[in-house]
């Protein structure tokens, strides 16, 4: 699969939602898959990131592509219909150096836990990292209990989007920063 065929999937739907873990491309992705499918774009600031009910309140619109990583833990309790959710897959190691450079894991790790604690239970404290929480509870759990169509993306399928810019350019990003 490439960008081409992920879009070609995509526009079947009336609701996107793109996420995964934070630090793996989902700024980006869903930027230019809104543009690309002439959808609006909702970043996840547009819900204030961590506000539950406003993110599902977007739900119930149309021709949406929407940023969301703060609430993966819920995506199996989400039945909108025409709505699909992409998973964006990157390297740990990648996704940790991110979340290092811009200072993500100590600031805001502890909300994402706390979430998915409250939600799957005390098996959550073993984890000290986010990128392998949420892929563990995403692929044991989440995933064969999903009531909406779901895809798992590479990232590396971003690479041939028109938009996308090689590592080594993207030394000096900020956190939203995709061009």
């Amino acid at each position: 699969m490439d960008y081409g065929d992920l879009l070609e999937k995509l526009k079947r739907y009336k609701r996107i939602i793109i996420g995964g873990i934070q630090r793996s491309g989902t700024t980006y992705c869903a930027s230019i898959v809104a543009k690309d499918l002439n959808y609006q774009h909702i970043d996840e600031q547009r819900y204030r990131t961590h506000d539950k009910e406003k993110f599902l309140g977007f739900l119930q619109m149309q021709g949406i592509v929407i940023q969301n990583v703060c609430h993966t833990h819920i995506w199996d309790l989400i039945n909108t219909k025409d709505t699909i959710a992409v998973w964006i897959e990157r390297d740990n190691q990648d996704i940790e150096k991110s979340e290092d450079k811009i200072g993500w894991h100590p600031r805001e790790f502890n909300t994402e836990k706390k979430k998915y604690l409250e939600r799957f239970g005390e098996d959550v404290e073993q984890w000290s990292r986010n990128a392998p929480m949420k892929k563990h509870y995403w692929n044991n759990v989440q995933k064969h209990n999903m009531s909406i169509d779901y895809i798992e993306v590479p990232y590396s399928i971003l690479k041939s989007s028109t938009g996308y810019i090689e590592k080594e350019k993207r030394l000096n990003f900020s956190a939203k920063q995709i061009s």
